[in-house]
């Protein structure tokens, strides 16, 4: 709603409010606000009460409602926000004007420069306008509590909670940047116009050539009046002849020569003119419709999320931000027999751990909610009512006895299971005396008979012949609650959505929602359906197998830009980023830059969990390098979570140490984990055998102990950590108080540290144990021989 300037409004009494629009910067803004009150008490306004309306000045033209409500969300709930433009000043919404005001055939013809925020604004300081807000809390207490956050010393951010705060773009940047985008290609259109113009001006001048050898080899005057003389006259000289023929001449060959070049004009722009109608007003035109765009991620919480599901809303959520538009997330959690509990919990975490924050959804917040369909029944039953009142859909009080033994007979028979629409033929007298004998009913949807012909974005003009395939559909159930097709067709309409990415199971699904919508009389959105995911072997996924769940992931210490960037590489959509270099790791803004729905393959995808594996073990060697607080702070994380403690004091210091010696060897943060590097945080649980070294435990047990004295009293704490000087030392020792052979000495140490047969140098794992480590796991593995060599006397 805009709401008409008026002069009636007091200006007195305003508080200032500081906010800042970026965290790093130092720069405050300051916003005036109070309570919205009229000058006189017969003035009213219903949609702005005084008890409730806060009145904001300064306020930038680039901030939304998002913003708004991000910014009092402490205060209270909001119940509506209205915008009113300074008039003084041109503002963001005279971009639009601008561009649509762009003539792009004078655009066409100027230079190769790329249009920038000049071209809109020649004057830099209409950028910055200002605007009016009237904010309309639900309760009094809202405007008491946004009133008093001008009482404070600190700065309160002004973003969307969904703002990245280094890519926080003005209203104006975005058209811009979207707009130049859009037609980034004209420059071939130059090149084709040009070429023409080259190839008309060899063509006179091969004509012109052609008229003067003409000349030259005839005797008869040429167009300009001129004769060549022979050898005999004058060589290499000409004459004119009379004045007056020569005139005549001269005047026709320039008529010639301007009609020609007129009707090569009206050939070129013929030409160019369908060009600029086929290539660049589509663009336009797109540019303009694609500000709008709002898709869904709509899971039913029957599972924790995994890589197809996953993988669905990292497509809605590039396409959403390709094209400057609203991600939603939406539960569809009509099927409570299902439920798991957790899995809604697990959905909104994931989504935000994988970085594909939802715009709006439970949680989030928007202007459409509630997002969760079992907190929409209200609308659904509105709804039903509406088309019961209609004649696309019908009451059918088919018992439940009925229907089963249509399926029993439908099964004997080797014949396709479907209702035969007995209750589609019911007399408007029956129909009233079942609803008088209080029979229950469910509410069917009457099918069109034919192909309907489904125009998908990926899969092309697809068709279905639904009534081929099943019976009338039941849309609304007989306990008054709907079934997915209808509450996700009423859903997609009240939420605006206008586009349905989802899994290509739902294609054969589309013609009975698109028969919901005519049946509506609603438009429906543009559908684009994505490929299969299946295993490597072929097999249909399933929810059981670890590879797929993302919890899995997560649990062993994969980041989730190797699970973003192995998705883009399934299908299609990004083959520009991946063709060249599918082993890089890009970021979610360039993903969604250079997302395309044209290049989805309609192919099945396999999964191939080695292929995860591997983008995890290069992403974590450039974290290594490039950002290697990030990998110690992921890491503490899972120090913590695996319940270990670390026995060195300075254990920030021995992590560091541990990471930056494995970064060549691990996949994951969860390697460090396993078996293999599992002695350096705890000593394992010690299961190696005594035997096999020739002689006897109590030999083994002095030798740990003549060895852990040797390295305490002839090394220092420091010396501990040269692995050459530790084997040194250690061949020294071993010449001259072992009488083990070298290779079993070593066997031994590895087993007393690590319970390994096989794992790194013993002098390299001293190296990374320390002093303390090394002299404690020597300890508990002398009283491991101590009690074997107790049990093997008893």
């Amino acid at each position: 709603m805009q709401l008409k300037t008026t002069n009636i409004v007091k200006n007195e009494g305003f508080k200032v409010l500081r906010v800042k629009y970026q965290k790093e910067t130092d720069a405050p803004r300051e916003i005036f606000v109070k309570q919205f009150t009229m000058k006189f008490h017969k003035n009213t306004d219903e949609d702005r009460p005084e008890n409730r309306t806060l009145l904001m000045i300064n306020v930038p033209p680039f901030v939304t409602k998002d913003h708004i409500n991000h910014l009092f969300r402490n205060s209270g709930a909001i119940q509506k926000i209205y915008f009113q433009e300074k008039p003084s000043l041109q503002t963001a919404s005279t971009v639009y004007n601008k561009i649509q005001q762009l003539d792009l055939n004078e655009n066409l013809s100027k230079n190769k420069k790329k249009l920038s925020v000049e071209d809109f604004f020649p004057d830099s300081n209409e950028i910055f306008a200002y605007k009016v807000a009237y904010v309309v809390f639900k309760k009094p207490s809202g405007l008491v509590n946004s009133i008093k956050m001008t009482e404070t010393e600190k700065y309160f951010f002004l973003q969307s909670a969904n703002d990245e705060d280094d890519k926080w773009l003005t209203g104006v940047k975005l058209w811009q940047k979207q707009y130049n985008d859009s037609i980034h290609d004209t420059s071939s259109l130059r090149k084709i116009a040009q070429t023409y113009l080259n190839d008309c001006e060899k063509e006179y001048q091969n004509q012109e050539r052609k008229e003067l050898n003409k000349a030259k080899t005839s005797s008869e005057p040429n167009s300009d009046g001129w004769i060549t003389v022979n050898r005999k006259l004058r060589r290499d000289r000409r004459a004119l002849v009379d004045d007056a023929f020569n005139d005549q001449k001269i005047e026709e060959k320039y008529h010639d020569r301007d009609r020609k070049r007129k009707l090569d004009a009206e050939i070129l722009d013929e030409t160019i003119k369908p060009i600029l109608q086929n290539k660049i007003n589509p663009l336009f035109k797109r540019f303009l419709s694609v500000k709008n765009v709002r898709v869904r991620f709509a899971p039913s919480p029957t599972g924790f999320i995994h890589l197809g599901g996953l993988r669905t809303a990292f497509l809605n959520y590039l396409f959403a931000k390709k094209h400057n538009g609203k991600f939603l997330l939406r539960i569809e959690d009509t099927d409570k027999d299902r439920i798991v509990p957790g899995s809604f919990e697990n959905i909104v975490e994931t989504l935000k751990w994988s970085g594909l924050v939802p715009d709006e959804g439970p949680t989030f917040g928007g202007d459409y909610g509630p997002y969760i369909q079992s907190e929409r029944n209200e609308l659904y039953c509105e709804m039903i009512n509406k088309l019961l009142n209609g004649s696309k859909v019908y009451r059918c009080f088919c018992s439940s006895k009925r229907l089963d033994l249509l399926r029993r007979e439908a099964t004997k028979n080797r014949e396709t299971v479907r209702y035969d629409n007995r209750c589609r033929h019911l007399s408007s007298e029956e129909i009233d005396q079942y609803l008088n004998d209080n029979r229950p009913y469910t509410v069917r949807l009457k099918l069109k008979p034919g192909a309907m012909v489904i125009n998908d974005l990926v899969f092309g003009s697809v068709s279905y012949d639904l009534v081929q395939l099943e019976g009338d559909p039941i849309i609304f159930k007989s306990d008054g609650t709907p079934t997915y097709h209808f509450a996700n067709v009423v859903d997609d309409h009240f939420m605006r959505i206008s586009h349905v990415l989802r899994g290509v199971e739902w294609l054969v699904s589309t013609p009975k929602h698109l028969m919901l919508y005519e049946a509506f009389g609603w438009t429906a959105p543009q559908y684009a359906h994505l490929p299969l995911l299946i295993n490597q072997d072929g097999s249909k996924l399933s929810k059981r197998n670890n590879h797929l769940q993302i919890e899995h992931y997560r649990q062993c210490g994969y980041y989730p830009e190797t699970i973003m960037n192995f998705l883009g590489q399934l299908g299609g959509g990004l083959s520009k980023l991946y063709d060249s270099d599918p082993n890089r790791i890009f970021t979610l803004n360039e993903q969604s830059r250079f997302f395309d729905l044209k290049t989805m393959s309609q192919n099945y995808c396999k999964i191939d969990p080695d292929k995860i594996k591997s983008l995890n073990s290069i992403y974590l060697k450039d974290l290594f390098q490039n950002d290697f607080k990030r990998v110690h702070r992921d890491f503490l994380i899972f120090l913590e979570q695996k319940n270990l403690q670390i026995l060195d004091h300075q254990s920030d210091d021995y992590v560091e140490k541990i990471l930056k010696w494995s970064s060549n060897r691990i996949n994951s943060l969860n390697d460090l984990f396993t078996d293999e590097f599992l002695f350096l945080w705890v000593q394992p649980s010690l299961t190696w055998s005594i035997d096999g070294f020739g002689t006897s435990a109590k030999n083994l047990e002095n030798i740990l102990i003549k060895t852990k004295q040797y390295l305490s009293n002839r090394m220092d704490s420091k010396q501990f950590f040269d692995q050459k000087l530790i084997l040194t030392k250690l061949r020294e020792f071993h010449g001259n108080e072992i009488e083990l052979k070298f290779n079993k000495y070593m066997q031994l140490l590895r087993f007393a540290l690590t319970n390994l047969k096989v794992g790194p140098p013993v002098a390299e794992s001293i190296s990374l144990l320390g002093q303390h480590r090394t002299l404690q796991y020597l300890d508990r593995s002398i009283a491991y021989i101590q009690t074997k060599e107790n049990k093997s006397n008893d």
